[in-house]
């Protein structure tokens, strides 16, 4: 079967474009070092890092949201920290107080010292994280939780807070409480030193050398034992913060694997298509110079 002149030129003229599609390919890849950027250029590659793409996403949302909740925790061990150091010191005011070289003039200064420590407990009790959220108010974060208050039964600071533990997902199927209920512990420490004050005004020394002393220090084993509880919990986001981040760099090195151009591959095909191009514009121009001889015989 005869191939027509115009068939010859349209199959060449394909042929060129065709190789012309492969050079701009091969130079793409060459300069972006990208193999597949979008689905048309390898299907099964694309859903391959499509996948892993959210996978990784969810990693990066765990690994961000196990830092964020470790910085809080890390806060609020701060506070701990600090009303732990109240009650130290409240305690050896109590240790002044109860001794009988102190007179009753100062034990009434040494009140007025245990009353400006309830107001540094009461200060840290109420701390607040970076976006002024309450540490320690369960889910009603944007309320005061720990107000003194006279009126309230056998206590003298009443809890406005709730018993909200806050549970974030840190890792697949890792559900961690972010944050810490001490509503009890910091009731217990103010009342020791309400009682402490009471004491102090009424010079009750041998009240404070027995019951006062022995308040103070349960409420502040108390506090020292929850700090440590929030060592703990930090140390677990800390470690899901880790794994986590060890996934997102996993996944990020399969990506990579199935979305970047091998350099060498690339400049192998580059080579070839360019050979290919050249060798379909000489094709063409041979074809030109067939046609116009066929054209000029008699």
């Amino acid at each position: 079967m005869r191939i027509s002149t115009s068939q010859q030129f349209a199959s060449l003229k394909q042929q060129i474009m065709d190789a012309q599609e492969r050079v701009d390919l091969y130079q793409t890849r060459m300069s972006t070092g990208i193999r597949v950027s979008k689905p048309s250029d390898d299907p099964f590659a694309a859903l391959g890092i499509l996948t892993l793409s959210s996978a990784k996403s969810k990693s990066d949302q765990h690994q961000s949201t196990a830092t964020a909740a470790s910085n809080n925790l890390k806060m609020a061990e701060a506070r701990l920290g600090e009303m732990t150091d109240v009650m130290q010191q409240a305690k050896t005011i109590v240790i002044q107080g109860a001794n009988g070289a102190t007179d009753q003039q100062g034990r009434i200064a040494l009140a007025a010292q245990i009353d400006a420590l309830q107001q540094r407990l009461v200060q840290s009790a109420n701390g607040q994280d970076g976006s002024g959220h309450y540490l320690f108010a369960g889910y009603k974060v944007t309320t005061k939780p720990f107000v003194p208050d006279s009126s309230v039964v056998n206590n003298y600071i009443r809890y406005d807070g709730d018993q909200g533990k806050q549970i974030v997902e840190a890792g697949p199927g890792t559900l961690l409480q972010s944050n810490m209920l001490i509503d009890q512990q910091v009731t217990d420490a103010y009342n020791a030193l309400e009682d402490a004050k009471q004491r102090l005004q009424a010079g009750d020394a041998s009240g404070l050398s027995g019951v006062t002393l022995q308040k103070i220090d349960d409420a502040a084993a108390n506090l020292l034992n929850t700090r440590g509880e929030a060592g703990v919990m930090i140390q677990q986001f800390d470690d899901a913060a880790a794994a986590a981040t060890r996934r997102s760099d996993e996944f990020t090195k399969q990506i990579s694997d199935k979305q970047d151009a091998d350099l060498i591959d690339t400049v192998t095909n580059l080579q070839r298509a360019q050979t290919a191009y050249q060798a379909s514009l000489a094709a063409l121009t041979v074809a030109n110079g067939l046609t116009l001889l066929d054209y000029l015989k008699p």
